[in-house]
């Protein structure tokens, strides 16, 4: 990794013999555009794989795409130019993402005098945390001046690397697809979790599409097998072409076939973030190799600042893959600043209700690492039905691991398995026996005032229900409006509407008028204001202060006086409980 020019592809060949730069137009221009990948091999017969990212900050997303199974991350500073903008916004991306390893790679020091050296080098470690125990190489790459040293100290630290799991079930995030003479239709990625073999059937996603595996390389060999972490080469045949696919699909296995459209996490904001991130705030999201529009529900609090770390609810544009652990960047709206990242926790999550007490409960629990750790904490402390079924498919645990990676024996006495038409739930069997709070309705099992869950169709609905909703801003339309925009029944929408509304993401100001709890409050606001100015206020008033119609104007002063947060006087409205709007809405 490192800024443009500072000598990445070269030491790359160097290293390993292989130029990265492939693209007719990446020689003419003498500059990376896409990921290149290279590979050495050990003394012992062990391959070092590379991947040379782009260093221009136009191929930034092209960066982000390769920075996935990554064991080490080796930044190039020129001597001459000293730390650049791609210089930080790179190791800003590697430490996002969960590189914990790294070497410093002082390039170009025949151009400088040996003072220059070492104050690029004191600048350049300044990047690093503080706690990272950094090599440092300096390198004249052109005459293989400390080569042969940075090629030995990788080598070794590969030997050092313990074996990758092959836990759980196949999965790889795509970033390229092309089509090979003689050969058909490829893809390539790294191996995120799993092992395939040839002949394997897969599952394309999003596009739920069945294909067969022909055959594959890993590391640039023939092989019929591969696993977590390797660089794979993967010839697929089935219903697919090859504008059918975007860079960061997913080929996973059978078994873990899911999408979704919205998923809960934890993420931290950089120090030197431009700006804070506000509930519902539209961002890019970088998960796997995929770019995708998303907003950002804030579950904790109001906002986030720069340094800060939230729990959150990322609602994104189309059904995506992922799994509990997955790591992502998040870069803002236009895509000119990366503002922080964070880790996956839950991809069942609810629609309503997702800042309610449970809830956050419920993904403090799953913050822990160990999944038994996970299991008991929600089933014994927190008293939750656990779906098993849904619970391994967020973790991405396999049929076979699940009775070591559960620890179930451990709790046998403890713990009730209750299995309806194939969907299994554990309960604590205390809390069943004392408590009467689980009870089965029809096909599932369910808590008193346990969330409700969505299909991913009803959730595809809900968001661009919301969608719309904040488009609009404070000109609430009326659900007929809604479904004429969307192309959707009135019976449909106001379905959707009364359970959010059940669960607080919307509130019923009228029977065909839902507003979100973010926009009651900016109405309220306008109503303090007002009253605050003289003590009372006209609808008039309050129509030309918000910018809406008379009819919405008239039904949210009608919902508030409901309420009791305003009282209808004979001069005009008044405050009567400031505090009442909270209490609706929280």
């Amino acid at each position: 990794a490192g800024h443009v020019d500072h000598g990445k592809t070269l030491l790359v060949k160097k290293l390993t013999g292989m130029d990265t730069d492939r693209l007719e137009e990446e020689k003419r221009r003498g500059l990376s555009i896409n990921l290149g990948f290279a590979y050495r091999k050990s003394g012992n017969n062990k391959t070092v794989a590379f991947v040379d990212v782009p260093g221009h900050i136009r191929f930034i997303n092209n960066m982000i795409a390769g920075i996935n199974g990554i064991d080490l991350g080796m930044l190039v500073v020129a001597a001459d130019d000293g730390p650049m903008p791609q210089t930080r916004e790179h190791m800003d991306v590697l430490k996002l993402l969960g590189v914990t390893k790294f070497a410093l790679i002082i390039s170009k020091i025949d151009r400088v005098d040996k003072t220059r050296v070492a104050l690029v080098k004191e600048q350049a470690l300044s990047l690093f945390p503080e706690s990272s125990q950094v090599p440092v190489f300096e390198v004249d790459t052109p005459a293989e001046k400390g080569i042969s040293a940075l090629g030995l100290y990788l080598e070794s630290e590969a030997n050092k690397l313990p074996a990758k799991s092959t836990s759980g079930h196949f999965r790889l995030s795509i970033d390229r697809a092309f089509l090979m003479k003689g050969s058909g239709l490829i893809v390539t990625g790294t191996v995120a979790s799993g092992t395939v073999q040839q002949g394997d059937t897969l599952i394309l996603l999003p596009q739920n599409v069945s294909v067969r595996l022909r055959s594959l390389q890993a590391q640039e060999e023939e092989k019929s097998r591969a696993f977590s972490g390797q660089r794979c080469a993967l010839n697929i045949s089935g219903g697919v072409e090859k504008d059918d696919i975007e860079r960061g699909d997913w080929l996973v296995a059978p078994e873990i076939n899911h999408t979704t459209m919205r998923f809960d996490a934890r993420i931290s904001l950089l120090r030197h973030a431009p700006f804070a991130l506000k509930h519902m705030s539209p961002i890019k999201l970088y998960i796997g190799a995929k770019r995708i529009s998303a907003r950002l529900a804030l579950l904790e609090q109001k906002t986030i600042s720069p340094g800060q770390t939230g729990l959150v609810q990322l609602i994104v544009k189309r059904a995506l893959h992922c799994c509990h652990g997955d790591r992502f960047l998040l870069r803002d709206d236009s895509e000119n600043e990366i503002l922080g990242g964070g880790v996956v926790l839950d991809t069942n999550a609810v629609v309503g209700k997702r800042s309610a007490s449970i809830r956050l409960h419920k993904l403090a629990a799953m913050e822990q690492s160990a999944a038994r750790q996970v299991l008991a904490s929600l089933l014994f402390e927190h008293k939750q039905i656990v779906d098993l079924s849904q619970f391994c498919l967020n973790r991405n645990i396999r049929a076979d691991e699940e009775a070591d990676v559960l620890g179930l024996a451990e709790h046998k006495d403890g713990v009730m398995l209750i299995d309806i038409e194939g969907s299994r739930k554990a309960v604590s069997r205390a809390h069943w026996q004392s408590t009467g709070a689980i009870t089965l309705k029809k096909d599932r099992a369910a808590q008193y005032e346990q969330e409700q869950v969505l299909s991913n169709e009803q959730q595809q609905l809900w968001t661009a229900i919301e969608s719309c909703l904040l488009s609009c801003g404070l000109q609430v339309p009326g659900l007929g409006d809604i479904g004429k925009k969307l192309g959707c029944e009135h019976r449909t929408i106001l379905m959707l509407c009364k359970i959010a509304s059940k669960q607080k993401s919307l509130i019923m100001v009228a029977g065909n008028r839902y507003v979100l709890p973010e926009h009651i409050r900016q109405l309220s606001n306008v109503v303090q204001s007002l009253a605050n100015e003289k003590g009372h206020f006209s609808i008039a008033e309050f129509r030309k202060e918000c910018g809406i119609g008379r009819n919405l104007a008239v039904e949210v002063l009608e919902y508030f006086d409901k309420i009791g947060f305003t009282l209808r006087a004979e001069a005009g409205r008044v405050i009567l409980h400031k505090d009442r709007v909270d209490t609706m809405i929280t």
